[in-house]
């Protein structure tokens, strides 16, 4: 090898190496503790009807086998006229497919709800939506609220399956 091909193997590999820290240094400065970092939790999903914005979430964050989701749905009159609409909350519920399977398994609406808004000018109200339906182990659920033809998901979750039960060891004689 020449000085000159030395040379330029040289100016390569130190090209290389600021390319690889000027793309990697703004990442190794900020590390952080992960427990120590807030994750931002996004904002609920709004749905603007004629001067009306609606809200909903789940009452609880999380839900086993045979729980009942309860829905509160909030509503804000923005305009400066009153307002009466008919608000409709959906819980939709499907068996996860297997890892294996090709075929996605659709969903089928398990509760649906009217909500009656009416507000005057200004108002806020809030509706608590006790569902009375029992969600299944091992099915992912999502609940819509609608208004019209206007729709938003407000929530999905997973209702895990039980643990498969454990063979008790084999005793030796």
């Amino acid at each position: 090898m020449t000085k000159r091909e030395l040379a330029a193997f040289a100016v390569a590999t130190g090209a290389t190496m600021a390319l690889t820290l000027a793309v990697a240094w703004p990442s190794i400065l900020s590390a952080t503790d992960a427990r120590a970092v807030q994750q931002a939790k996004p904002a609920p999903p709004v749905l603007r009807v004629g001067g009306c914005e609606l809200r909903a979430r789940p009452a609880a964050t999380d839900y086993k086998a045979g729980d009942t989701p309860t829905v509160i749905v909030e509503a804000i009159n923005t305009s400066d006229q009153p307002i009466k609409l008919e608000a409709t909350v959906r819980m939709m519920s499907g068996q996860k497919s297997s890892g294996l399977s090709r075929i996605m398994v659709l969903p089928k609406e398990a509760w649906k709800d009217a909500c009656p808004v009416s507000l005057a000018p200004g108002e806020r109200t809030s509706v608590e939506l006790a569902t009375g339906t029992k969600v299944a182990a091992g099915t992912n659920v999502t609940l819509t609220l609608t208004v019209g033809d206007k729709q938003v998901s407000f929530a999905g979750f997973s209702v895990p399956a039980p643990a498969p039960a454990k063979k008790a060891p084999a005793q030796a004689n």
